[in-house]
């Protein structure tokens, strides 16, 4: 149980989340307006929860934050305040706690994603530390999109990712240290194609691909003539009554409008930012 020495509001209080929060979990999640699928809730307990910090006021539950760290970074998932509590101050208290949290466990970096209307949210971020990296953009992709993507190129070759290449491909598609050894678990694929056009090139085309979700957290690629023959890989990685699959595609414009020049749907566009974590002092209000 994680209890946090966060000065926060008097009455106010945070512990990590347990089973009786699930209802309540979910009944914010709709505030995200997310096409994530919603876990169950045995798989909440067992890989939400963990992560997940409940804001109490005067005993009564007013928000939520999910977040999770790797090594120096971490990732802020969600921030989510209860409708019935905004304006008192409960994004802000709860971005304390999670810094707090992730500094504790040795994270001294986090990033997140916001929507780029959403204002009051970007204030907030900000008076944190974080600030605008890149946009990035959720797109649906059909299987009826694969014949009208470029033609593929015919040499490529799906090439098997070690452990001691993680840092390279890292370092090549300006990926966070630890991201793909963090992703790695059961039923997950790290998908990488090499291509002699591309000789020297570690990963011209890279993809993080949970069939789980059906989605691709991570979708990088050199070249359109890579862009086929990679999302073929993910689907025949999908289940084959899956009729879609999601592509993140982070900082890429041209990749994103490929993918909807061919069907694709996009369905949502975001900023990353990144930041150091404050410590609690140094926190302002927005």
């Amino acid at each position: 149980m994680y209890e946090v020495s966060t000065p926060i509001e008097p009455h106010w209080t945070a512990r990590t989340a347990e089973a009786a929060d699930y209802e309540f979990f979910l009944r914010c999640l709709s505030e995200l307006a997310s096409d994530d699928p919603v876990p169950s809730k045995e798989r909440w307990l067992a890989s939400y929860a963990p992560n997940t910090v409940i804001l109490e006021a005067e005993g009564k539950r007013v928000g939520y934050g999910y977040a999770w760290s790797f090594g120096e970074w971490s990732h802020v998932s969600h921030v989510v305040v209860d409708p019935e509590s905004r304006g008192r101050g409960v994004g802000d208290h709860l971005m304390r706690v999670l810094a707090a949290r992730l500094h504790a466990a040795g994270s001294r970096n986090w990033r997140l994603h916001v929507r780029p209307a959403n204002e009051p949210a970007l204030r907030l971020y900000r008076a944190f530390g974080l600030s605008k990296v890149y946009p990035a953009w959720l797109n649906w992709l059909g299987r009826e999109a694969l014949s009208s993507l470029p033609s593929a190129n015919p040499e490529w070759i799906r090439a098997e990712v070690d452990p001691d290449e993680e840092e390279a491909l890292e370092l090549r598609w300006n990926l966070l240290p630890g991201s793909i050894r963090r992703f790695r678990a059961p039923g997950r694929h790290v998908v990488r194609l090499v291509a002699p056009e591309h000789a020297g090139d570690p990963a011209p085309a890279l993809a993080l691909f949970d069939p789980a979700y059906s989605g691709a957290s991570v979708f990088r690629c050199r070249s359109p003539s890579l862009v086929r023959p990679i999302v073929e890989e993910l689907f025949a990685l999908t289940p084959s009554d899956a009729p879609r699959i999601s592509i993140f595609v982070e900082e890429d414009a041209w990749l994103s409008r490929l993918l909807v020049d061919a069907g694709a749907t996009l369905r949502m566009e975001v900023l990353q930012m990144r930041g150091a974590i404050p410590s609690v002092a140094e926190a302002a209000s927005p």
